[in-house]
């Protein structure tokens, strides 16, 4: 019989069966938070070291850049602990109850982590009009945005960079895509170049994107593009929505994004000469999240009997806050759209424009 304490989530079985309730035993039980965890020194979009607190989730805190407005997990996890969040309950039943049949049994674009007409714009941009060139997706999982490519530009190369044996395996007999498992360093010594890098819903999920964007980018080609897609975090987020958006998911999603602040990030590294911005997706911001309600939900992990992501109240709203909840949720239909025109949307790409010359010292 499972045991639970309400205010911790936490199980008295060796299994969990929501998220909350993964991300508690891993980081606050078994990773000791905020024990060993790294402290931010420095904005990694913009520099700066005046970072402030901006709010908690899940008793993590987050902290904001106050010059460019990034958010980020601070202290982050050390690698002991990243390494067993990703091979946890959540990633691993994931790939195999959700992911896998949606691309064996459904039809891949089940599986895609944004909207399709945003991928289908980005692979536009990259091939350029182009029959064929060399295309790297990187940390794509299981394959799907890497298929879409080979799907839409069938005399390209493309080429799945992911490091995770199992993805690899699905990746390869399921879909027949070429694997590189190795990571950027490698690629680079053994004189890979590509015309696209791509990574889509990855770079939030990095400790360094600084140090990721610049080796990946080192694997371009002189006018190659970078591609990249984030959860958008956009200015009302970073300021009203905070630990109620539901991209705030730490610590899988170590850094929050916007617009500007990562276009800031990409030019820190010198390496591009040029940036497009593209969003996909409804709006990122909703006047339901006003109200500080997420603690009030969960998400139960699939399994072999529900393989659908479901959200599950975890206990009822106190009379006030519900409330202002339903008074909100009835202006929502009428806002969405214009939030979405002037905060943003729910999906945030940007393409990077690869230097003909190498700044020196890169």
């Amino acid at each position: 019989m499972e045991t639970r304490n309400e205010r911790d989530g936490s199980l008295g079985q060796e299994s969990t069966k929501t998220l909350f309730q993964e991300i508690h035993r891993l980081c606050h039980v078994e990773g000791l938070y905020p024990l060993g965890w790294i402290e931010r020194t420095e904005c990694p979009c913009c520099g700066a070291s005046r970072f402030q607190e901006a709010f908690k989730k899940l008793g993590i805190r987050h902290s904001r850049c106050a010059e460019c407005d990034y958010v980020c997990v601070d202290p982050y996890p050390p690698p002991q602990v990243m390494e067993v969040l990703y091979s946890g309950d959540y990633y691993t039943r994931m790939r195999e109850f959700y992911e896998l049949p949606r691309l064996r049994d459904q039809g891949i674009g089940s599986a895609y982590s944004a909207p399709v007409e945003l991928l289908d714009a980005l692979i536009a941009k990259g091939t350029g009009g182009r029959e064929s060139g060399a295309w790297l997706d990187v940390g794509g999982g299981l394959g799907a945005f890497a298929s879409l490519v080979s799907r839409r530009a069938p005399g390209w190369n493309v080429s799945l960079n992911e490091m995770n044996v199992k993805s690899i395996e699905i990746a390869r007999d399921l879909l027949k895509l070429d694997v590189l498992p190795e990571d950027s360093a490698v690629l680079r010594a053994e004189g890979r170049e590509f015309d696209v890098v791509s990574s889509i819903a990855v770079l939030e999920h990095v400790v360094d994107p600084v140090a990721f964007v610049s080796d990946y980018a080192a694997l371009l080609k002189p006018g190659g593009l970078l591609i990249t897609v984030v959860p958008h975090f956009t200015r009302l987020n970073v300021h009203v929505s905070k630990a109620s958006n539901s991209n705030v998911v730490p610590p899988f999603h170590l850094s929050l994004f916007g617009a500007d602040n990562l276009e800031r990030l990409l030019r820190r590294t010198e390496l591009f000469s040029g940036f497009e911005t593209m969003q996909g997706g409804g709006a990122s911001f909703t006047l339901i999240d006003h109200a500080e309600h997420w603690m009030y939900w969960d998400s139960l992990l699939p399994d072999a009997d529900h393989a659908e992501i479901r959200t599950v109240r975890t206990e009822e709203y106190p009379l006030p806050l519900n409330i202002v909840l339903n008074a909100l949720s009835l202006a929502v239909p009428v806002t969405s759209e214009y939030f979405a025109a002037t905060d943003g949307m729910a999906h945030l790409a940007i393409c990077a424009t690869r230097k003909n010359v190498t700044p020196f010292g890169k």
